[in-house]
């Protein structure tokens, strides 16, 4: 059976048009009305669509004509402004006009519509480091550390020494994954095409080798907008970013991979492995302040002041990971990708580090065949089980929860355009698997 026959229930089927412009032309009629409240909303909804929206495309999913899915595109990636699109998108009267759009009869009151909502912004993309999510990806755990412990360089020895549960990767939890793609996307912004940040980068050894950190200055103002996906952040969320930054500056992580690479021997181009193996942190903070007057440098201590938001800024030593080999070895990450993530699934809150996982797992398999016509990817259930964290849930006989966390995982992919359908099959060793169809074009800046 072909993969794309037996589809998600959500996978539109039927009609696919292009409609900014025919549901612009709509409010238009309305804003022109009698009505003068119905003229107000409808001119304000107006504006606010020809000023925030790129493109709308709506399609019909499922077996009825009332299932509708709406995908937007944003001109910006600003959360505030996604969560008001929405909420217009939710209204009676846009509700009418889509009826209008499909032709769809609007005394049936019975009928209501069941709207299916995918925002995403315009925006371009940024480099994340393949080797990164390698590591992210990897999240697999020794239960003998003794052996383990052997295939360690004696400097890597000597860090983990009386750790009882060792974990090779990154693994992180869902703020966390936010936090750090902030920062790698604000590296993006502030750096050259080699990714070293904006200020001289620290020459320290990495894998044996005397490698280049590199050194990012940001102000909190600017990484707080990132990591919320608004400039209007609250109290709370500045609170709750500070507490993951110091967590993951004293977390550390065993870093195991292979850098292949080519260098010139006697005349001859040959291929070399350098085995990277290091226990540390991802970054270090090093608090900054310019320029400040003698209240201000009193005020510092002072919770209630602004100081530290207005004056102060942070400079974060990366570690090497992020950036190696990045002009050969990475992916591209959509410029919203927090937003795109949260808004998916209805909030940051509501996301399991399940969901980041397979986001990520899909997102290196389009970059790696974004120029293949193959879309279709197997993975093995049980592989699966263990690249999303699940291994020990399931060794508990907790089945329905590990079912439940990998269904999450999958709407997720749906509801970021990631993959269009998928199945269960059986491997040829009897081994149950998921069958993907990827979305190798899911980072266009169109609908079409």
């Amino acid at each position: 059976m072909d993969l794309f026959n037996n589809a998600s229930p959500n996978t539109p089927t039927h009609l696919n048009i292009s409609t900014k412009s025919t549901m612009m032309l709509q409010l238009a009629r309305y804003a022109e009305g009698n009505e003068e409240d119905i003229a107000q909303e409808a001119k304000q909804y107006l504006e606010m669509i020809d000023r925030e929206v790129s493109d709308i495309k709506i399609t019909w999913y499922g077996r009825s004509r009332y299932n509708i899915k709406l995908e937007v595109l944003l001109n910006d990636n600003d959360k505030t402004t996604a969560d008001a699109v929405e909420q217009v998108l939710k209204t009676p009267l846009l509700a009418q006009i889509i009826r209008t759009v499909l032709s769809l009869p609007s005394h049936k009151a019975d009928k209501s519509l069941k709207l299916d909502i995918t925002l995403r912004s315009k925006k371009g993309t940024f480099r994340v480091s393949g080797h990164y999510i390698d590591q992210k990806l990897k999240n697999t755990k020794s239960d003998n550390i003794e052996r383990l412990f052997d295939t360690l360089s004696p400097q890597v020895r000597d860090s983990i020494q009386g750790i009882k549960v060792l974990v090779q990767g990154i693994r992180l939890d869902p703020f966390e994954d936010r936090v750090l793609n902030a920062i790698i996307k604000l590296l993006n912004l502030k750096s050259g095409k080699d990714l070293q940040g904006n200020l001289p980068a620290v020459q320290n050894l990495y894998g044996g080798t005397m490698t280049s950190y590199p050194k990012l200055r940001i102000t909190p103002h600017e990484l707080y907008t990132e990591v919320s996906g608004t400039k209007n952040y609250s109290g709370k969320e500045i609170q709750n970013i500070k507490a993951v930054l110091m967590r993951l500056q004293e977390k550390k992580f065993l870093i195991m991979y292979q850098r292949h690479r080519k260098e010139v021997r006697q005349n001859k181009i040959v291929e070399v492995i350098d085995v990277i193996q290091e226990y540390q942190s991802l970054f270090r903070i090093i608090s900054y302040y310019e320029g400040l007057t003698k209240t201000e440098l009193s005020q510092l201590a002072d919770e209630e002041s602004d100081v530290s938001s207005t004056k102060g800024e942070a400079i974060f030593l990366l570690n090497p990971v992020f950036v190696d080999q990045i002009d050969t070895k990475f992916i591209e990450y959509p410029e919203d990708v927090n937003l795109q993530t949260a808004i998916a699934m209805g909030g940051p809150n509501k996301l399991t580090a399940a969901m980041t996982q397979l986001r990520d797992y899909i997102m290196r398999i389009i970059s790696g065949n974004r120029n293949s016509r193959n879309s279709k990817h197997i993975i093995d259930k049980e592989t699966l089980i263990d690249l999303l964290g699940l291994s020990e849930i399931a060794k508990e006989g907790r089945a329905k929860r590990v079912k439940n966390r990998i269904d999450e995982a999958i709407e997720l992919c749906y509801k970021m355009s990631l993959i269009t359908a998928h199945k269960e099959i059986v491997g040829k060793k009897g081994q149950q698997q998921i069958e993907f169809a990827i979305n190798a074009n899911n980072n266009d800046n169109d609908l079409n």
